[in-house]
């Protein structure tokens, strides 16, 4: 059963904590939302609900954004996975840009034995947050430096500090209690038990110390469940009793802000120790103050009971008591008589109590202050008594008189106060009152008694004399003749001290001539060991028939009062001066400002002749910063005077410890010495001070006395101040730097600003897609344009992994980079990206490693039509290449061909068989087949000029499809031609331009045939209007073309068909002459569906003119020299020409028909351009001097080379293609004799 109870308790504790937490995060000042381990919002804090728009209860995954990436979702769901494990994890930030943009933390988390996810939002970011704070808190500063108390500049602070996600306290450690209390505490501090070594490590070191919620080391209690990633605790000054430590704590502070929170913490630790200072010392003031007040309150009642009412009264108001009294010894020795009481259990007044066996007795026996904290468990309590009150706790302090106690004063609370130096100090110096009443009103009970004066002598402890009225001592007591050494017969005035001698002779007349002396007045004499003594006075003046015979002076030596007295009024001269020089620092910014105000405040509080600065410049010289009273013309005089210093100058410089000196004994001893030219003749002592940053001597405070040494307590009040003038002058420096700062930072950012917009300005205007990523691959892309042009918006990819932007194919290929260029390896690669409709496109990605910041540069470049360029390019000069490989060989050809196609259009001319004109026939065939396809390979040899003319490609299409109309009938193909009737004529040459439609045509038939019976033959021709152009599509329903070969169709020679079906030129071909027509020619296929060639054209609006074919007319016997090195093609051309009845010299060589040219009157010269020796163009440039009416006809076989075209381009010359037919011979001599 008790096990049973034990659980429920846990339980119920457990449950009771819970509520706890869940009901502070609701509260929290700052974003958070906690989320327990099944997923769902267990608490979140108002700023938190209305940045997400989400309340407690909702699920975990609302806090999500609705475009959150994949690595996201999986490191949200670990989180939650972690929670419900109960185990800790690590924290991982995310943006959410919509509505606003918010940095979002979570942080998987184990608080008592149960888990949860910490998540904490931070609008736009915690850094932003945190430095909009310390803007804030440096605009507040110079406001927070004059606030009055430690407790108010706390509550000022957290004002700002709060909403940034920042709690702040300020703990106190008791050396004497070995112990933490707090001082001030912004919420929800009051509801945490935090780890005490938190604090307890600030007191081992000066700096900013940051202690992360991950140090398992120490307890952070709930402190992660409401946001905390850290905290961060600085010691702030304090005496070596009491330590201050400044705790900071919150959503705010975290790993990533420790620099920030650093700066924070010492800005606040500077300010807070100004505040305690100022704090205490108005506190000491004003308690110097009440304690005067009291004793002239005290001092001014007729009656004992009146003025032991009113010390009672004071002290209890004092201490903030509730009850007060005063006890006295009774008839009894083993009594004490309660002879006084203010506050609760006045009744108590006139009862007795023990001396033993009561907490007063006990007080009364020991003789010293005590303190008891709980009456009620003390064993000497003494019950009837605290029945009648039933104080808590209570101090009594033992009233003294020459070694013995009198009485004992003590003050009750129902509540134990915290223990306060000023306690004991304060129930001392009542006592001390009621001690002065007491043996004042036993004085004058003993000189009411005039029958025998000698009672006086005889019972009085004080200082007794009996004077005449001159003055002349007629007794004294033995207390009076062993302190001052006074007897019979002397004059009262030779122990009288001469400052005080007027005011005691003034007095006696006084006491003479009045009735009623002062009741109270002192005086100094001197003591048998020449000492002043302070005499409290009570007289009594003695008559005999209105004459006065004598007067009788009691007097308490109140030396020891006095000196006390004179050390508080000291004190608070040096608090004061601490409090002017702290509140002059405060009040003013400017350098010069506040060490001329310290200057005066030093003069004016210690009453010396001057007081000077000395600091150290940015060269390390020394120099006179500012002197009290001197101009700054004499201050530049007296800087050159400063390379002279004394040797305690040197020494405080070098070893940071202050020195006085003895001017007037040195000036006897070294009159001659360099360094006292800077002083003035009459000058006595100097102090000379350090000036001290953490460790660093930065100048001197140097004090001129004309008179009286510099005592210890001089000494440490100089320091004090010394230690506050190099804080303000490193406050000052570092305002100054933080202004120059600032106004340089306003100038940079101008600059900035203006650079950010003249780069983002670039980076939108980089055709290229800009993104950088985190070490996580998350993207922030910084460009749209190229963002558009590949369908995505840059808040879509905004936080998404880059692996999106990659086909799963290549994703290993992108991670291995990603690898690499983490390490330091800039990447350049090409692959294949996915745009925004999952369609591919070829990428130049290069990624590249910004170290400052941790993220890498990822620049991507569409170059898919760069690629389809540089293909189309490649495949040009491949086919230029090939281009002129088959046409060296055509060249070859065309001498045997013009032979073959000669020489059977020779025979067909004559009178021969039918069987063998049939077979010259079939010859003559084949010989114009094989022109034809030379004529093919002609096109990849070097481009000539088109003869471009308007067509009309309706015609085109149709003699396409009489040319294939017997292999269409007999492959059972649809043929549908679709052409508007106003499409426009396109420019081409019509030969070239039929060859590529039949090319393309023969291509569709033959791809038809290869259909199974029964499945579709269409062959479908149309054509559009685009712009400047006409496109002509030419698509069938066969087979398709196989995805691995579609980019190779116009390669040349690449055939997928069986050997003898095709040699794989038709479309290399097309290709090249629609490169010549500045064209355009491209494939789309799709296996099973079909195949779709699309062929673009210059458009033209002109009409083609018919023209008609002249009547050819050779004159008869033209004579006409034939140049041509092939034997055979010399001996055709020459038959050929002969039977046109020209007249023909035919010749080998350029040379030999130089010659005959010269020899004879040609008509016409008919040569080849390539011959050795002396060839075409040669032969024509001499001639065409000699005789410039010779006619030419120039034969090639289409090999020429840069010379020869630009020979014909520049002559205009005819030329005759070999082979070539009778026609054509007869067409080229017509058109040179024109």
């Amino acid at each position: 059963m008790a096990t049973v109870a034990a659980l429920n308790a846990a339980n119920d504790e457990t449950m009771s904590r819970r509520h706890l937490v869940c009901s502070l995060v609701d509260t929290m000042p700052w974003s958070i939302v906690l989320v327990d381990s099944s997923g769902m919002i267990a608490a979140i804090s108002p700023s938190a609900r209305r940045l997400l728009d989400v309340s407690a209860g909702s699920p975990a995954v609302t806090i999500l954004p609705a475009d959150i990436d994949d690595r996201t979702r999986v490191r949200f769901y670990q989180a939650l996975a972690c929670a419900s494990d109960r185990m800790p994890g690590v924290s991982y930030v995310f943006q959410r840009l919509e509505p606003s943009p918010v940095e979002i933390e979570m942080l998987p988390i184990v608080l008592d034995h149960a888990g949860w996810v910490s998540v904490t939002l931070h609008e736009p970011s915690r850094q932003a947050v945190l430095h909009e704070a310390t803007i804030t808190l440096h605009r507040r500063l110079h406001a927070l430096s004059s606030v009055a108390s430690l407790r108010e500049a706390c509550h000022q602070v957290s004002e700002v500090l709060l909403p940034a996600g920042v709690s702040l306290a300020v703990i106190v450690w008791d050396a004497r209690e070995s112990s933490f209390s707090p001082v001030y505490t912004s919420p929800p501090w009051e509801s945490i038990a935090c780890d005490k070594r938190v604090s307890a490590l600030a007191l081992q070191q000066s700096a900013p110390l940051f202690i992360s919620v991950t140090d398992q080391s120490i307890d952070h209690g709930i402190t992660p469940a409401l946001g905390a990633r850290g905290h961060t605790v600085v010691l702030l000054p304090g005496n070596a009793r009491r330590h201050y430590v400044l705790h900071l704590w919150g959503s705010s502070v975290s790993p990533d802000t420790e620099t920030a929170m650093s700066v924070i913490a010492a800005l606040l630790a500077s300010l807070l120790a100004h505040a305690l200072e100022r704090e205490e010392t108005t506190r000491q003031s004003r308690l110097l103050d009440a304690l005067s007040d009291a004793a002239q309150a005290i001092m001014a009642h007729g009656t004992v009971d009146d003025a032991l009412r009113e010390i009672c009264h004071r002290v209890m108001t004092l201490l903030r008591a509730d009850h007060a009294s005063l006890y006295l010894p009774a008839g009894d020795p083993g009594l004490l008589v309660c002879a006084m009481t203010a506050g609760v259990a006045d009744h108590l007044r006139g009862r007795t109590l023990p001396v033993i066996g009561s907490l007063i007795g006990r007080t009364f026996r020991e003789g010293s202050l005590m303190r008891f904290t709980d009456i009620e468990s003390e064993p000497e309590m003494h019950r009837p008594f605290w029945e009648a009150h039933r104080l808590k706790a209570a101090l009594n302090q033992p009233l003294h008189h020459h070694e013995r106690v009198i009485g004992v004063l003590g003050v009750g609370w129902y509540q134990a106060p915290e223990p306060h130096d000023d306690d004991a100090m304060i129930i001392r110096r009542f006592a001390e009152f009621a001690t002065a009443v007491l043996l004042n009103a036993h004085l004058r009970r003993t000189l009411s008694y005039p029958d025998d004066p000698r009672l006086v002598f005889e019972h009085s402890e004080e200082l007794a004399f009996s004077l005449a009225p001159d003055g002349t001592i007629l007794r004294c007591n033995q207390s009076a003749a062993g302190r001052v050494g006074v007897r019979p017969g002397m004059s009262f005035f030779d122990v009288v001290t001469p400052a005080c001698e007027h005011e005691v002779r003034q007095y006696l007349q006084d006491a003479v001539t009045n009735q009623y002396p002062p009741p109270l007045w002192t005086f100094e004499v001197v003591s048998l060991q020449e000492q002043p003594i302070v005499l409290e006075t009570t007289a009594q003046v003695i008559r005999r028939d209105a004459s006065v015979i004598e007067i009788d002076l009691i007097c308490r030596d109140v030396t020891a009062r006095r000196a006390a007295e004179q050390e508080m009024r000291q004190l608070h001269l040096e608090l004061t001066t601490l409090l002017r020089v702290s509140q002059a620092i405060n009040r003013a910014t400017d350098l010069d400002t506040v060490l001329s105000a310290t200057l005066d405040i030093i003069v004016q509080a210690m009453a010396i002749h001057t007081a000077a600065i000395v600091l150290y410049d940015t060269e390390s010289r020394l120099q006179l910063k500012l002197v009290h009273g001197i101009s700054p013309s004499r201050i530049a005089h007296c800087n050159q005077l400063l390379a002279h210093m004394f040797q305690e100058e040197q020494e405080a410089l070098a070893g940071g410890a202050s020195r006085v000196i003895d001017v007037r004994t040195l000036r006897m001893q070294m009159p001659d010495l360099p360094a006292l030219k800077r002083l003035p003749d009459d000058a006595a002592y100097l102090s000379v001070i350090p000036l001290l940053i953490d460790g660093v001597i930065i100048g001197l405070l140097e004090c001129l006395s004309m008179q009286r040494p510099f005592e210890m307590r001089d000494r440490e009040l100089l320091e004090a101040i010394a230690s506050q003038l190099a804080q303000a002058i490193r406050n000052a420096q570092t305002n100054q730097e933080m202004r120059e700062t600032s106004l340089m930072n306003a100038r940079l950012y101008r600059e900035a600003e203006a650079m950010r917009a003249y780069l983002d300005a670039i980076i939108q205007n980089v055709p290229d897609v800009l993104i950088v990523c985190r070490p996580d691959m998350s993207m922030q892309p910084l460009n749209q344009e190229p963002l558009t042009a590949l369908g995505y918006q840059r808040h879509e990819l905004a936080g998404q992994s880059l692996l999106r932007l990659v086909p799963p194919d290549n994703r290993t290929h992108l991670t291995r980079a990603w690898l690499q260029v983490r390490q330091g390896e800039s990447q350049r690669f090409e692959m294949d990206l996915l745009r925004a409709g999952e369609s591919r496109f070829t990428a130049l990605v290069s990624l590249d490693l910004i170290p400052d910041y941790n993220e890498v540069l990822v620049v991507i470049k569409d170059v898919t039509e760069l690629r389809r360029l540089e293909a189309q390019v490649r495949q040009h000069e491949k086919l230029a290449a090939l281009g002129r490989l088959v046409a060296g060989a055509a060249h070859e050809l065309n001498n045997p061909l013009a032979v073959i196609l000669g020489l059977s259009q020779l025979q067909l001319g004559e009178d021969i068989p039918l069987s063998v004109r049939a077979d010259l026939e079939q010859i003559e065939r084949a010989a114009r087949r094989a022109a034809a396809i030379v004529h093919q390979l002609r096109a990849f040899g070097q481009p000539r000029a088109l003869e471009l003319v308007p067509l009309d490609l309706s015609l085109v299409i149709d003699e396409t499809l009489q040319r294939l109309a017997s292999r269409i009938a007999a492959e059972h193909i649809a043929v549908t031609v679709d052409l508007p009737p106003d499409l426009p004529r396109v420019l081409g040459e019509l030969h070239q331009i039929e060859q590529v439609v039949f090319n393309i045509a023969l291509n569709a038939v033959q791809a038809l045939a290869l259909r199974l019976p029964g499945e579709p033959r269409h062959l479908r021709f149309s054509a559009r209007e685009d712009s400047d152009s006409v496109v002509l599509t030419i698509e069938d329903t066969g087979p398709g073309i196989a995805p691995e070969h579609l980019s190779r169709v116009f390669e040349p020679f690449f055939t997928t068909r069986d050997v003898g079906q095709g040699m794989g030129m038709g479309l290399a071909v097309v290709y090249s002459i629609m490169q010549q027509h500045r064209g355009e020619v491209w494939v789309e296929s799709s296996q099973g569906v079909g195949t779709v060639f699309r062929v673009r054209l210059l458009r033209t609006d002109e009409t083609l003119e018919e023209e008609s074919t002249p009547l050819l007319a050779i004159p008869r016997n033209l004579s006409v020299l034939l140049v041509e090195d092939d034997d055979l093609v010399r001996a055709m051309a020459q038959r050929a020409l002969e039977r046109l009845g020209c007249r023909v010299d035919a010749v080998s060589r350029g040379e030999e028909a130089l010659a005959r040219a010269l020899a004879w009157n040609y008509a016409l010269v008919i040569t080849d351009l390539q011959m050795p020796g002396l060839d075409g163009v040669e032969l024509y440039e001499r001639l065409r001097v000699l005789k410039p009416s010779l006619r030419w006809l120039i034969l090639t076989g289409d090999t020429m080379g840069e010379r020869s075209s630009a020979f014909l381009q520049r002559t205009g010359l005819p030329v005759l293609h070999k082979p070539f037919t009778h026609e054509q011979l007869m067409e080229g001599i017509a058109a040179s004799l024109q």
